[in-house]
């Protein structure tokens, strides 16, 4: 489990940084770093990868400042979670919509997801090419590709 525990507190690094933690407006449905983090959450106490929720839940009124560093440890520690499922991905895949809720914060449109974390990053640089980059770097000081850590 430790890939999904470290893509978790990746998550809660950011949380614990906000002036809304531990208070009354720290709302997780209404937060992407919350939202995503109730996913992986989930996904670690139930298993369930496919999930009834859809993009549209993701919230996309955040407009909370988040560190970028933080906000790419955080999407390349849920990448490592993915399967690589390429033509066989699905959106309602819990790794995706977390994924999808982080970098909602950071890019100005979410990107689709191809199935493999390489040609999704490459997408991203089409968007912002540092932030790409900054993925790629933190993607690559992670251990190798288990995804075996959540079954």
């Amino acid at each position: 489990m430790a890939n999904i525990n470290k893509a978790i507190n990746s998550l809660l690094d950011i949380c614990t940084a906000c002036a809304n933690f531990g208070t009354e407006k720290c709302l997780r449905d209404k937060c992407n770093i919350g939202y995503s983090l109730t996913l992986l959450e989930n996904l670690k106490i139930h298993n369930r990868m496919f999930l009834d929720e859809e993009v549209s839940l993701i919230p996309s009124e955040d407009t909370k400042y988040y560190d970028e560093k933080k906000l790419a440890v955080s999407i390349a520690s849920i990448c490592k979670l993915c399967r690589e499922c390429n033509a066989m991905h699905r959106e309602s895949c819990a790794i995706s919509l977390a994924r999808k809720s982080v970098e909602a914060v950071i890019l100005k449109d979410m990107e689709d997801y191809p199935g493999n974390v390489f040609s999704y990053l490459v997408n991203v640089s089409r968007q912002n090419a540092d932030f790409s980059n900054l993925v790629m770097e933190e993607y690559r000081k992670q251990e190798k590709h288990p995804f075996t850590d959540i079954h």
